[in-house]
């Protein structure tokens, strides 16, 4: 029955779609990609309690209760969806928050979201703790655009928002979207003397512009730019001994996961691995 009114209250497009998918699957005919997300859209609205606000030809906007966020996603072949299963349902960076927690027996102040993509991760950790400061970086136009909605849609209008690529020291970048799949949540930067108007940032350098004298959760996801991070012979790494957490994904193909390794157990940091991320704690700041 909830389904069914779920159903009653959906956008006529994505009325539609659904319909033809139950029709599609009936006769056994061929199901796209793009139908199976939106079914399993459609189920998540039961699941979390979910309402469709928009849906257009760009994006779905859809605000799920139980999980107290609202989120546009771009429709497939994005890789929004992705994302969102990894952060909403898989609840990714929930080990990362309770790392935090057990180790520093309090809730964390402010929140550094390296590699932004759409703020969805942002958006978690502000739901989970509402009084956490937000700071997001993200390179990619379009990713950065909608970064912006669903800040705006979540009332985050207090958060820091940097158009930029993490990096080494200020250069200018550019977007390289053929690294990985070469999809939204893949985006890479590399280096460039061509005046893109991209900057890069150091983590340091944005720490002193944000005046946070501790980073009390920092993540960093940007696509093997951390291996420029965390390249010691280039690199400011101040910032380590100044943050209490670190969630990373770090991507082997372009830095070894030891090189970084090595340079956390240089600031005394314990780690362990949850899935496709490696968080780091502080052993010099718990009290």
């Amino acid at each position: 029955m909830k389904r069914f009114s779920n159903f009653i209250f959906l956008p006529f497009t994505f009325q539609f779609e659904i319909c033809n998918y139950f029709v599609r699957r009936l006769f056994g005919a061929a199901i796209t990609k793009s139908q199976k997300q939106l079914y399993t859209l459609f189920c998540d609205l039961e699941r979390y309690s979910g309402k469709v606000l928009r849906y257009d030809s760009e994006a779905i906007t859809i605000q799920f209760q139980s999980k107290n966020a609202v989120v546009s996603l771009r429709h497939f072949p994005s890789s929004d969806y992705k994302v969102f299963t990894q952060v909403f349902k898989d609840e990714q960076y929930k080990s990362t928050l309770e790392a935090y927690r057990k180790n520093f027996n309090q809730e964390p102040e402010c929140f550094l979201d390296c590699g932004g993509n759409i703020g969805l991760t942002s958006i978690f950790f502000k739901a989970a703790v509402p009084n956490v400061k937000i700071c997001i970086v993200e390179p990619d136009t379009e990713n950065f655009k909608f970064i912006e909605q669903n800040f705006c849609e979540n009332n985050l209008t207090d958060a820091h928002l940097f158009k930029s690529g993490i990096w080494s020291s200020d250069t200018f970048l550019e977007v390289n979207s053929s690294y990985g799949d070469g999809n939204h949540w893949a985006k890479s930067v590399q280096e460039t003397t061509t005046d893109t108007g991209l900057h890069g940032i150091s983590i340091s350098d944005l720490q002193n512009r944000l005046k946070w004298p501790i980073i009390d959760i920092l993540k960093i996801d940007i696509e093997g730019a951390e291996a420029e991070v965390f390249n010691t012979q280039k690199s400011d790494l101040t910032f380590l001994a100044k943050t209490k957490v670190l969630a990373i994904e770090i991507h082997e193909d372009v830095i070894e996961k030891q090189t970084i390794l090595d340079v956390l157990d240089q600031y005394n940091f314990g780690y362990f691995s949850d899935g496709e991320l490696t968080i780091a704690y502080n052993q010099q700041l718990i009290l």
